[in-house]
């Protein structure tokens, strides 16, 4: 009798036991099959991670191709074309570009070529900006560049200290102007710099002059360029860069002009003065033409996100040994 109860106590050890062993199993599956889910789900996401990643250096890739060629195409519909008072007339542009004519004030243009090898799969854009309507800082004119920043509501004060710091930033000397500021000035202000006494060598270096900050500058770099120009060319002049070099106030004769330059173009000083009652009172230079140095901008993709962007400053005068130059290069 001992021995049967004894062996029915065994029994009920050994179910225990073996009901333990089944949920240590049951948990031990589920959590191998957790991490096989975990290894999964995180595969799954690198392989995603991957994908976008390669998509978005495919389409790169194609924008850098895209906007290298009409690069290309640009500069060969552009050597032989036409240059008037106002815009550039490519050579058979509306075959290579879907464009007859390409306006120099900075005007956007959507290029529409059909397919001729390469293809154009996506929208491409292109804008070319006379330098003769912009402000240069190669041969600036102190006037007109307080003209503008006064345009740009900079105060009166403030427009001193701009001005004759820039001036005291490019001269050869030390000698510090009423308002400027030369090395001492940097060496106070804690900066770890100097001015160059030198030409400006990049837009971006007039952050660094005294008066000059990085909200102004956003506002005041679309009017200025580094490459030369020959004067002034009201055709393809931003509103506020004629005004600056006029020196004119009165907003309805303002008006008018930009409406009249709308329609037509202005080829002498003496339209300039029936419009304005103004006359250029600057150096003798190449005035109401293009100078033949350009900005231009290539932008590929959609209009609020472009895949590819390219900014050069090329002259398209012809010389001896070359039928173009290019002074910079942007790409982003």
């Amino acid at each position: 009798m001992m021995k049967f109860i004894k062996l029915r106590e065994a029994q009920k050890v050994c179910r225990g036991a073996q009901g333990s062993c089944r949920g240590s199993a049951s948990l031990f599956s589920l959590f191998i099959a957790l991490v096989v889910l975990t290894i999964a789900v995180g595969f799954n996401w690198i392989v995603k991670e991957h994908l976008k990643a390669s998509l978005s250096l495919k389409e790169k890739i194609e924008g850098f191709v895209e906007a290298h060629s009409h690069f290309q195409l640009l500069l060969f519909t552009l050597l032989p074309g036409q240059l008037t008072t106002k815009e550039i007339l490519p050579y058979r542009g509306k075959d290579y570009l879907g464009v007859e004519r390409l306006p120099l004030n900075g005007e956007w243009v959507w290029l529409k070529r059909e397919d001729i090898g390469v293809g154009t799969r996506r929208p491409v854009r292109v804008s070319m900006q006379d330098t003769n309507g912009l402000l240069s800082l190669v041969n600036l004119d102190p006037l007109v560049f307080s003209n503008l920043l006064k345009i740009l509501q900079v105060s009166e004060e403030r427009r001193r200290v701009i001005v004759d710091s820039l001036i005291d930033w490019v001269d050869r000397d030390d000698y510090v102007r009423l308002n400027g500021a030369e090395a001492e000035y940097y060496r106070k202000e804690g900066k770890n710099y100097r001015p160059r006494n030198y030409a400006i060598q990049y837009l971006e270096e007039l952050k660094l002059i005294r008066g000059m900050d990085e909200a102004l500058f956003q506002r005041i770099a679309p009017y200025l360029t580094l490459l030369p120009n020959t004067g002034l060319n009201p055709n393809t002049s931003k509103k506020e860069v004629v005004q600056a070099y006029l020196g004119l106030e009165d907003e309805k004769v303002l008006e008018n002009l930009m409406n009249f330059l709308k329609r037509e173009a202005i080829h002498n000083e003496l339209q300039l003065f029936q419009l304005t009652g103004r006359l250029i009172h600057f150096p003798e230079g190449a005035y109401f033409f293009p100078s033949g140095y350009c900005v231009v901008r290539i932008l590929v993709g959609p209009e609020e996100k472009p895949l590819y962007t390219i900014e050069t400053g090329i002259s398209l005068r012809h010389k001896i040994y070359f039928p173009y130059e290019i002074f910079y290069w942007i790409e982003r």
